[in-house]
């Protein structure tokens, strides 16, 4: 079962490959993608929805013997989502190869690499598209996919990356996201507290932005069980 963090993670970056693709075609002269491309997106997006509708299925507490047949049907649920994911990556993989330098064929790569957990494949994709752009925001999702590749640890050169990406970017909300969560890891959480609330309440004012804010406030939630004080003294409400 794929845990719930995760699959926020990818909606998250489903979205993001989706607009930076329109901001680097913007700033490159890049061609869309055409019919070709779109048979990939659609796929793309559909396999989202079905993360969000079958992706954590549950079951009521029964005896093993009358759970057989849910179990079976769980099973097979998890292997057609597998088969998806697989093929969405063949997909994408083949569509990059067939069209080398092209920047919306790497991004849709990388975004089907990390649904695979193939991080490997994803940060080669995102290395290949910030070569190309130098985007602050490819540059934040390239330190994001190496933060996943060493299991949720923010290193030292993902902590660079994104020190690149606040400086040149500071509207962007993945940077400071994610280094305050590397601040919090190297011990400084003062640090790792200010940098979340102050991204809380840019993000608060901003359309659409409940899923985020709530990201950052279950981060800032964890810092008040970890110093001992009341989440309300962290917590940013909308």
């Amino acid at each position: 079962m794929m845990d719930g963090g995760f699959i926020i993670s990818l909606m998250v970056m489903t979205v993001m490959v989706i607009a930076v693709m329109g901001l680097v075609m913007r700033g490159t002269g890049v061609l869309p993608l055409g019919r070709q491309g779109g048979l990939i997106i659609l796929p793309m997006l559909g396999a989202m929805i079905i993360y969000g509708a079958i992706g954590t299925p549950e079951f009521s507490d029964q005896p093993l013997s009358d759970r057989l047949e849910e179990l079976q049907i769980k099973a097979e649920i998890e292997a057609e989502r597998q088969n998806i994911i697989a093929q969405r990556l063949a997909a994408a993989e083949a569509y990059a190869m067939a069209n080398p330098g092209d920047v919306a064929a790497m991004l849709m790569l990388a975004e089907a690499a990390a649904a695979a957990k193939e991080y490997d494949i994803e940060i080669a994709a995102l290395e290949a598209v910030l070569a190309l752009t130098h985007n602050g925001t490819v540059r934040a999702m390239l330190a994001e996919a190496m933060t996943r590749q060493a299991d949720g640890i923010v290193t030292e050169a993902a902590a660079a990356l994104l020190r690149q990406t606040m400086a040149e970017n500071p509207e962007d909300w993945r940077a400071p996201y994610l280094y305050a969560l590397y601040a919090s890891q190297n011990g400084n959480d003062e640090q790792a507290i200010l940098i979340w609330q102050d991204l809380a309440k840019r993000v608060k004012t901003s359309e659409n932005n409940q899923q985020m804010l709530d990201l950052i406030n279950m981060q800032l939630r964890d810092m008040a069980r970890k110093t001992g004080r009341d989440e309300k003294e962290y917590v940013i409400t909308p």
